[in-house]
């Protein structure tokens, strides 16, 4: 049986890194918004933003995998609390 006390199944722990993992989702998010409103109000050629686009991208991908595995590690902690 799987305890909720064994390292990565601390909940508190993981909701903290959700918190967190959300707040740097609201961080590319605003980043995202600048560089929309410099691609589209600037006075510079849009297609100079392209790098700035493909970090963004690249960072939100990565936070939607480490949302999804703190997501799978609660749905572990919630089987195992329905278990007992």
């Amino acid at each position: 049986m799987t305890s909720c006390k064994e390292p990565g199944l601390d909940l508190p722990a993981i909701l903290n890194d959700l918190e967190d993992l959300q707040f740097q989702m609201t961080c590319a998010l605003n980043a995202l918004n600048a560089i929309h409103a410099a691609m589209s109000c600037g006075e510079y050629n849009p297609t100079g933003y392209l790098d700035g686009l493909y970090g963004i991208h690249n960072h939100m991908d990565n936070l939607n995998l480490e949302t999804n595995n703190k997501l799978a590690e609660i749905r572990v902690i919630l089987k195992a609390k329905t278990a007992t």
